[in-house]
C-alpha cells in the first residue's frame, strides 16, 4: 500500500496543515495549561519588545533606557512592533500564533528543497513530516520570542531559491536575485546569516570561474542584491549612531563572550567544563562608551586573548561544538530528557549517515562540483560549525541547521523502506 500522495500540492498541503496544527496546539497549550517549564518570554525578548514599543511611539529603532540602538539587528523589533500594533502587547499570544504559520510554511519550504536536491517525492515528503513534527522546531522556532522563528523562515526561503538557482542547467538570475533578497533579510534578523551569504556565494563563483566561465555572473547578481538591501541599515548606522555597519553593535560582546580570559575558569551549572555561552561574565571597565565604541573594544578584547591563547581558542572551540550538539540543557526536566534523547540521536544520526551517503555520490573535484545542491547543504553545515567554534556555542544555535540536515535525514529514512519494501518479493522468490 502507497503511503505516500503522488501530488507535489497535496504533499505540500498535508505538511503545512500537519505542522500547523501541531503548532498552534502546542502553543495554546502552553498559555492555557503551561505544560511546558519556563516562559516564552525570556530576558532578549524584554530588549525586543523595547525596542518595539519605541517603534510605535515613533522614536524608532530605541531603548528606553539608551536612546537610539544598533545593538540588535532590525527586523524582529519591527516584527514583533507590527504584531502589537495589531493585537496589542496583552495579547502576544497572537505573535507566536503567526510564528506557527510561518513555521508551517518553513517546513514545506524543506519539503520544496528536498525534492529539488533529491528528485524524489517519496523523500521530499517524508523530510516534510520529519520537520512538521520535529520538536526543537516547534518548541525553540515557533513557540519562543525570540529571532529564531523569523529567521528560519527567511532563511528555508532563500535556501530554496539559491537551490533552484543553481539546480536548473537555465540558472535563472531571479532566483539568485531572490535567495539574495531573503539571505539579506535573514541577515537583518540575525547577523551570522551575512557570513553565511557570503561564504556561499564565494563558493558558487569559484566553481563557476573552474566550471562553466558564463555561470559566475549568477553569484554577482546574488551579492549585489544583498549588499543593496543591506545598505540602508548601514546608512542609518552612519547617521544615528556615527558607525557605518550592516551588523549589529552586538557583535563584539558576543564574541568576546566566547572569548575571554573568564570563559576557561567561571562554570555555569548548564555546563560540564567551561563557562560557555553565557552573559553573567563581568563586562570589563575598559568597554565603556558608546555602542559603537564599545563594540569595537569587545572585538579588541577578543582578539587579543585569542592571539596570547592560541592552543586555548582551538580547545575551547571544540568544546563550543560539543556544548551546541548535545541532547539537552544539564538539569533539563525528565520529560524533556526522555523527548530529547528518544528523537534527538535519531534525527541526527540518520542526517549524518544520508549526508555521508549523499557525498559519495558527488563526482568530480570538489571545486567544480561545489555548486551543486548537496555540497551547498554540506557548507552550510560546515559554515555553521566553523562560526561556532569560533564565536559561541548553545543548543538553539543549531536550529537553522536543521534545515539542511532534515533532508538527509529524510533521505536515510527513504533508502530504509525502499529496502523494506523489497523483503517481500525476495522472501516469495525463496
Amino acid at each position: 500500500m502507497n503511503l505516500f500522495p503522488n501530488s507535489k500540492i497535496k504533499c505540500a498541503v498535508i505538511i503545512f496543515c500537519l505542522a500547523l496544527f501541531v503548532r498552534v496546539f502546542v502553543v495554546l497549550a502552553q498559555y492555557k495549561f503551561n505544560f511546558l517549564s519556563g516562559r516564552l518570554v525570556g530576558a532578549d525578548t524584554k530588549l525586543y519588545l523595547d525596542i518595539a514599543q519605541n517603534l510605535l511611539s515613533g522614536n524608532g529603532l530605541a531603548t528606553d533606557a539608551g536612546g537610539a540602538t544598533a545593538f540588535v539587528s532590525p527586523l524582529f523589533p519591527m516584527f514583533l512592533a507590527f504584531g502589537i500594533s495589531i493585537f496589542g502587547e496583552e495579547n502576544l499570544i497572537f505573535v507566536n500564533l503567526l510564528q506557527c504559520v510561518m513555521g508551517a510554511f518553513v517546513c514545506v519550504f524543506i519539503f520544496a528543497c528536498t525534492n529539488l536536491i533529491f528528485d524524489d517525492l517519496k523523500t521530499a515528503f517524508i523530510a516534510g513530516i520529519i520537520a512538521a513534527l520535529h520538536y526543537e522546531l516547534i518548541l525553540w522556532a515557533t513557540m519562543q520570542l525570540l529571532t529564531e522563528p523569523l529567521y528560519i523562515f527567511f532563511l528555508a526561503i532563500a535556501l530554496y531559491f539559491l537551490i533552484s538557482g543553481v539546480k536548473f542547467e537555465k540558472k535563472k538570475p531571479l532566483n539568485f536575485c531572490l535567495s539574495g533578497i531573503f539571505f539579506a533579510f535573514a541577515s537583518l534578523t540575525r547577523p551570522i546569516a551575512m557570513a553565511i551569504a557570503c561564504g556561499l556565494a564565494f563558493i558558487i563563483f569559484i566553481s563557476a570561474l573552474l566550471g562553466k566561465k558564463s555561470d559566475w555572473k549568477l553569484p554577482v547578481y546574488f551579492i549585489i542584491v544583498f549588499f543593496l538591501l543591506m545598505m540602508p541599515w548601514g546608512i542609518r548606522n552612519y547617521f544615528v549612531m556615527n558607525s557605518f555597519t550592516i551588523s549589529s553593535l552586538e557583535g563584539g560582546h558576543v564574541f568576546w563572550l566566547g572569548n575571554n580570559a573568564e570563559y576557561d575558569k567561571y562554570e555555569h551549572p548548564d555546563f560540564t567544563k567551561f563557562g560557555g555561552y553565557t552573559v553573567m561574565f563581568k563586562r570589563p571597565a575598559e568597554t565603556s562608551g558608546t555602542e559603537a565604541e564599545s563594540n569595537r573594544k569587545f572585538y579588541e578584547l577578543a582578539r587579543k586573548h585569542i592571539f596570547e591563547n592560541p592552543l586555548e581558542f582551538i580547545k575551547r572551540g571544540f568544546h563550543k561544538t560539543r556544548n551546541m550538539w548535545r541532547p539537552n540543557f544539564s538539569g533539563s526536566s525528565r520529560r524533556n530528557g526522555l523527548l530529547s534523547y528518544s528523537f534527538y540521536p535519531l534525527i541526527l544520526l540518520t542526517a549524518l549517515f544520508g549526508m555521508f551517503l549523499s557525498w559519495r555520490q558527488i563526482k568530480g573535484n570538489f571545486w567544480q562540483k561545489s555548486d551543486d545542491p548537496l555540497s551547498l547543504l554540506i557548507l552550510f553545515f560546515l559554515f555553521h560549525l566553523l562560526i561556532h567554534a569560533v564565536i559561541t556555542g548553545e543548543i538553539r544555535f543549531r536550529l537553522p541547521i536543521w534545515l539542511v540536515l532534515i533532508p538527509f535525514s529524510a533521505f536515510t529514512f527513504s533508502l530504509v523502506i525502499k529496502k523494506v519494501d523489497t523483503l517481500p518479493s525476495k522472501s516469495k522468490r525463496l
